[in-house]
Order: structure tokens, then C-alpha cells, then sequence
């Protein structure tokens, strides 16, 4: 029996050893299992595990930082698949990962966004998808899309593309005209910054009224580099021709004959003032009214009776107040104006910040014999016409006037004063200031005839044109026309007050004047103290702006006479009288003109 229990004992040793051998294992023998993160980090390493046993690892749960391409998700396991030892193992971390994504940013060569791509994948080449990209030409160049900076490449993370662009220097027409607009030569495609050249015959002209031409001495303006579509005109050498005007008495008598008249100048009558048999009969003019020269030219005398001097022509004055009446002439006055459209009115053409905007307007409308004149503004008139609409910088809204009503004022007979009575003709001076108006619109100096003209010079003056042409078309008919005389106006230094004065300009030929500071403070014409020059303005006058000073209701008014020192300043008469200047672009200085008419 106990031998029996040996064998089976030795079977049983024998068959383990051999179930062992087979499993590759030895018996007790140990083995080394090391834990190690994505990247070789060791994390954990078991020393003489068993052969057979199964590893476990028993540090921290690892972890994985993103990078440029994934990012990572919880641990996930080890690799290889943990099993039973039979040898040394290395296990490494495994992790879910999921493939990263980024903003690809699409600009254009300022800056503008034209397109921007969310979510897009690592790895992958990003496409711009929207309108091709533009850039807007200028005077030099044209512009078409090339590319995109940097290279597009494929996505690394986010990314901005600007958009890049070929340019093209742009080409001009050059037109050269001769002096009467026939054109000469066109010369097309001619590239920027070049000097284009004028290749045909030699331009030639014939004399006009006005001139006799020499030889053609250049272009005009001077030829030079290509920045746009230019027109050049041919200049010549020419000479002022010259005519003979003759002067004549009403019986056809021959008083006076000027030779040598230039073109362009007035004629001035230099005889005894013609007479007429009828002593009943004064004379006032010349007939046709004398004007500047354009040829051989006959003037005869031209005899009226005596006139009213005091009252003289009409001009819009006082505010109507009448409701039934304001009711018909609102209904008169039709559709308002806006910006976009004036309707029946007529744009007052004033400016603000130094450009001539759409914003006030007048309309005349006749009610049964009488005239009235309508005015209406959506903006404020500036103080000055460089200046901002507002009501803090502007007299209107002082004055009681503001913006979007219509205010209505009638025409009424002109109050003048007479400042002199030489023979059969009178000086005469509103005695009201009238409107308000600036100096001249603009502070900047031009070149004219080749010469300097500054802000300050009468004859080129805005104040100037607008008394001979809207006021003098506006206030006298055609009978009251004739017998205003044309004035030879003396712009001359003594008459600026001044010993020196470099802004002295050519006297001048007009209608109607402003008065110099020699007439304004001559006692021959009664203005030697302040007194006598204060003058209050009309209700118009005050709609347009003027300034109305609260304690006597006087306006500041212009005088031709330009400031001897600045080439922005006039001298005005203040509220008080005294004589004084200021700055030609202000807006609420008030206009009193003056005149010569026949009696």
C-alpha cells in the first residue's frame, strides 16, 4: 500500500513539472514588470512577480498633455493587453485621442476680414471660399489678387492669410487743345508719373476782338508728369488790341472821341457834362450804358427830369406778422425744399465748413401789388463760412429765427441817404444795413492774371459780385437801372486810410459799391462820428444772420477797404460806429450799399 502512494505521489511531481515546462514557466521563478507613460516615463516597476501571476499596476491613473496635433481623453489601458507573467514586460500607457482643430483667419491687405474658418482640422489644407479679394485703385496704380502671405500650408494651428495683389501702373488720356477747343492731338495710354509730349504741328491762332496773337509759346496748364486725365490748351504771345470810343450829345453832337481804348476796359467820359436845351431835362447817363470795351463803341447822352432821391428801388425788409396773409403766401410758397430737391425755391448757395451746402432758401412770390419773400433753413448759418452748423455758432436763432419754419418779409422802397449831389447826379447810401453777407468766402490768396490776389482784395471780392449782380438784379427794375451810373470806385491806398497798404487793389467799375473807410468817415458826407454810422438792420437782414448787438439793435457792416496788415481782414464799422476790422469769411457782417443815380 505504501508503495502504491509513492508512485501516485511521483506521477503527480512528474506531471506538474511537466505541465510547468510546457507553460515556459520554471517553477518559483520571478520576473520584472515595468509601467511606463506614452513618452518612456517610468511609472511604476514590479520586481519578482511570479511566473503566472498576473501584473496589476498600482500607481497614479496616467496622463497625457496635448499637443499641436490631439488632444487626449481619459487613459485607456496598456499595451501589450496585460497577461500572466512568463517573462520581463513593459507595459505602456495607452490614451483616446482626438485630432485637433483651429481658426484659419482670411484679411485682406487693410486689415478687413473677408473670411474666417472655424473647426478646422490638424493637418489639413484650409481653402478661402469667399469673393475674390479686392483692392481699389488709385492715381498710380491698379490692383489684381496674386496670393495670400504667408504660403497657405496645411494647419498647424490657427492662422492668418493676407491677401496680396499685383499692381498695375495706370495709363491716362492726354488731350491738347488749341485755343479755341479743337483738338489737336490725342495721346492715349500714356503711363503715370511719365511727361507726355505733344507731337503734331505747331499750334497757330488768329486775332479776336480782344487780341492779336504771335507766336505759340507753350501749353496751359505748364506740361507735366501724367497723374490723371489732363487737357492742354495752346498759349500765344498776344497783344491787347485797342478802340476808338466816341461820345455824343443827345443832337448827335461829337463831345469827345477816346483813341486807343483798351479791350476789356471801361470807358471813362472825360468832357463837360453834357446839357440839353430843356433845362427841365438833367442828364444821368450814357446810352447804351457804358461797359467794357469789345470794339469801336458810340455813347450818347441820355437826359431824364428830376427823381425822387430818398427812396430808391425795393428789397425784402419786414417780417410779416398778418396770419390770413402768412396762411396765403405759405400756400403760395408750394412744396418745401430739401437737400436733394429745392421745388420752386432758389438755393441761397451758403456755405458751411467751408463748402456751399444745401440748406436755406428764399422764394419771391407776388400777392396782388405787393412782393414777398420767402425764407426757409433746415441748418443754422454759420458765423463764418469755414464753420459748423449750431445754434452756438450762429446769430439766426438770437435773432428769433430757427431752423425748419418759414418765415416771410416784404419787399418795401429802399431809405437812402444822400451822402452828395454833384450836378445832376446823387451819392446815395442805404440807411439800413440790408443783409448779411461775408467779405469773401475763402481766406486762401489765388494767382489771377499771373498775380497774387489776396482774401482781402475788393475787386475779386465775393461781397463785390454779389452787390452787382443779386442785389442789383434783385432790388431795381429796369428803369431804376438806368439811372444808376457806373462808378469808377476809388480803391486806392489813401482811400484804405492808411499811408501803406499792400492790399490795395485797381479801382474798379460798379454799380453799387460798399463804402471805403474814406467815405465812411468823411464829414463832407456827414460820417465823421461814430454816431452817424450806427445803423440797425432790417428783419431780413437778421433771418440771414447778422449780428444785432441787445443794447441798441445796431449791426456790425463791411467796408471795401481791405486791413492793411492781414490778407484776411477788412475794415467794418462796429456796432458803436467805430471803425474797426476783422476776418472777410464772417457771415455776420451786414451789407449797406451805395450808388451814383442820375436825378
Amino acid at each position: 500500500m505504501k508503495k502504491l502512494l509513492n508512485n501516485q505521489l511521483s506521477i503527480f511531481l512528474l506531471t506538474f513539472i511537466t505541465l510547468a515546462t510546457l507553460s515556459g514557466c520554471s517553477i518559483n521563478e520571478k520576473y520584472t514588470v515595468t509601467w511606463q507613460n506614452y513618452d518612456g516615463t517610468t511609472l511604476e516597476v514590479d520586481e519578482e512577480v511570479s511566473a503566472g501571476s498576473m501584473p496589476s499596476y498600482d500607481g497614479e491613473t496616467p496622463t497625457l498633455n496635448a499637443d499641436d496635433q490631439y488632444t487626449y481623453d481619459k487613459f485607456a489601458g496598456w499595451s501589450p493587453i496585460i497577461s500572466k507573467v512568463s517573462a520581463d514586460q513593459v507595459y505602456t500607457a495607452q490614451y483616446k485621442k482626438t485630432v485637433k482643430t483651429y481658426t484659419i483667419t482670411w484679411k485682406n491687405y487693410d486689415g478687413t476680414i473677408l473670411e474666417v474658418d472655424e473647426n478646422v482640422p490638424y493637418g489639413t489644407t484650409p481653402t478661402y471660399d469667399g469673393d475674390t479679394p479686392t483692392k481699389t485703385a488709385n492715381a498710380q496704380y491698379s490692383y489684381a489678387f496674386s496670393n495670400w502671405s504667408p504660403e497657405v500650408t496645411s494647419v498647424t494651428g490657427n492662422a492668418t492669410y493676407t491677401a496680396q495683389f499685383n499692381s498695375t501702373v495706370n495709363t491716362y488720356t492726354i488731350t491738347w487743345k488749341n485755343y479755341d477747343g479743337t483738338i489737336l492731338e490725342v495721346d492715349e495710354n500714356v503711363p503715370y508719373g511719365t511727361t507726355p509730349t505733344y507731337d503734331g504741328d505747331t499750334p497757330t491762332q488768329t486775332a479776336d476782338v480782344q487780341y492779336t496773337f504771335g507766336q505759340f509759346i507753350g501749353w496751359s496748364p505748364l506740361v507735366s508728369e501724367v497723374i490723371w486725365n489732363q487737357t492742354y490748351v495752346a498759349r500765344y504771345e498776344k497783344t491787347l488790341n485797342s478802340y476808338t470810343i466816341t461820345w455824343k450829345n443827345y443832337d448827335g453832337t461829337i463831345l469827345e472821341v477816346d483813341n486807343n481804348v483798351p479791350y476789356g476796359s471801361i470807358p471813362t467820359y472825360n468832357g463837360l457834362t453834357p446839357n440839353h436845351e430843356d433845362q427841365a431835362y438833367f442828364f444821368s447817363s450814357w446810352s447804351p450804358s457804358v461797359s467794357e470795351v469789345v470794339g469801336n463803341q458810340t455813347y450818347a447822352a441820355r437826359f431824364v427830369t428830376e427823381g425822387g432821391v430818398h427812396t430808391f428801388g425795393t428789397y425784402p425788409q419786414s417780417k410779416v406778422t398778418d396770419t390770413t396773409l402768412l396762411s396765403t403766401l405759405n400756400a403760395a410758397g408750394g412744396t418745401l425744399p430739401t437737400s436733394a430737391n429745392s421745388q420752386a425755391w432758389t438755393d441761397y448757395g451758403y456755405y458751411i465748413s467751408g463748402y456751399v451746402s444745401s440748406y436755406m432758401w428764399y422764394i419771391d412770390i407776388t400777392n396782388e401789388t405787393d412782393e414777398y419773400r420767402g425764407v426757409y433753413f433746415t441748418s443754422y448759418r454759420p458765423y463764418y463760412t469755414g464753420g459748423l452748423s449750431s445754434t452756438s455758432n450762429s446769430h439766426q436763432d438770437d435773432n428769433g429765427y430757427t431752423t425748419s419754419s418759414v418765415y416771410w418779409f416784404k419787399y418795401e422802397p429802399i431809405t437812402w441817404r444822400v451822402l452828395d449831389v454833384q450836378s445832376s447826379s446823387a451819392f446815395l447810401m442805404a440807411d439800413l444795413v440790408l443783409d448779411s453777407q461775408d467779405y469773401h468766402y475763402s481766406q486762401s490768396s489765388r494767382t489771377i492774371g499771373g498775380s497774387t490776389v489776396y482774401a482781402n482784395n475788393y475787386e475779386h471780392s465775393h461781397i463785390r459780385s454779389w452787390l452787382n449782380d443779386t442785389f442789383y438784379n434783385t432790388a431795381f427794375n429796369a428803369a431804376e437801372k438806368a439811372r444808376i451810373l457806373t462808378t469808377t470806385v476809388d480803391n486806392s491806398v489813401a482811400s484804405t486810410g492808411y499811408s501803406t497798404n499792400q492790399y490795395a487793389c485797381a479801382n474798379t467799375s460798379d454799380k453799387v459799391f460798399l463804402l471805403s473807410y474814406a467815405e465812411a468817415t468823411s464829414a463832407t458826407y456827414g460820417l465823421n462820428t461814430d454816431a452817424s454810422r450806427q445803423l440797425q438792420p432790417s428783419a431780413y437782414a437778421q433771418s440771414q444772420g447778422v449780428y444785432t448787438y441787445t443794447s441798441n439793435g445796431n449791426s456790425y457792416w463791411w467796408l471795401r477797404s481791405p486791413h492793411d496788415y492781414y490778407t484776411v481782414t477788412a475794415r467794418d464799422v462796429d456796432y458803436d460806429g467805430d471803425v474797426d476790422f476783422n476776418n472777410i469769411a464772417i457771415t455776420y457782417y451786414g451789407v449797406v450799399p451805395a450808388l451814383w443815380i442820375s436825378l
